[in-house]
């Protein structure tokens, strides 16, 4: 029974994923890819594809996941697999984090987050917890823009996040950071302080520091200087607040 031993397969290789065991994993996943691609079976190649990608992030062997990736995501979404898709979404997500591009991460995380939402789907609990510390520095390094960005991610088309996720290009500096100038007009608003005031306190027009306050609003995706200031706290720009 080809098929039936296809799916002992995959279903091993996820229990040694869920185990910790990722090289058992990764040699199950592989001997089901080969099955299933030899005996027609293209949503089990397609599902185990997607995991391997899971084993090789697991085990930082990046390149190689991209590869099967690569394999792996087209052919989930061209098979309409709706349970399926999320999982690749999220995996693409821990890849580009892991390769340096936090802010890919979180644009993909938010894709499949609504994407699940929408279809009425729920992740594995393993893959969400992966998620979640594959995306921690992502969230470090683009501090409080990560929620933004998760916002933006939700409303990219299905192709777009493929796309954005398949894609080797490497991010510029990300959208969150500021520049000194710009963290320390924040962290005086922190203090409560006027536009006039900082303009004094930094020998500025009153006009640069308004236009310097709404930029950092735009970046940090905030509203208010309410919310400002109490990023400005969290991130430590206030003295005693780090």
């Amino acid at each position: 029974d080809d098929a039936g031993l296809a799916a002992a397969l995959f279903f091993a290789a996820a229990s040694s994923m869920l185990e910790g065991n990722q090289r058992l994993a990764l040699e199950r996943f592989e001997d089901c890819v080969r099955l299933s691609r030899a005996i027609g079976l293209p949503q089990v190649e397609a599902r185990a594809l997607q995991l391997m990608g899971v084993t090789r992030l697991q085990l930082g062997e990046l390149p190689a996941a991209r590869a099967v990736l690569a394999r792996g995501v087209p052919a989930i979404v061209d098979l309409g697999d709706r349970f399926a898709i999320p999982v690749g979404l999220s995996v693409l997500a821990g890849l580009a984090a892991k390769e340096g591009r936090p802010s890919t991460a979180l644009l993909l995380a938010g894709a499949a987050a609504a994407y699940e939402q929408v279809n009425d789907t729920y992740r594995p609990q393993v893959i969400r917890a992966f998620l979640d510390g594959w995306l921690e520095p992502a969230r470090k390094a683009t501090g409080a823009a990560a929620r933004k960005l998760l916002e933006e991610g939700s409303r990219l088309t299905l192709d777009e996040a493929m796309a954005l996720g398949l894609s080797e290009a490497p991010e510029g500096g990300a959208p969150s950071s500021l520049t000194r100038r710009e963290s320390e007009v924040a962290a005086l608003v922190a203090r409560g302080l006027t536009n006039r005031e900082i303009a004094g306190q930094l020998y500025l027009s009153v006009r640069t520091v308004e236009v310097h306050v709404d930029h950092i609003l735009t970046k940090l995706g905030f509203r208010n200087r309410t919310e400002l200031a109490g990023w400005a706290r969290e991130e430590g720009l206030l003295p005693g607040s780090a």
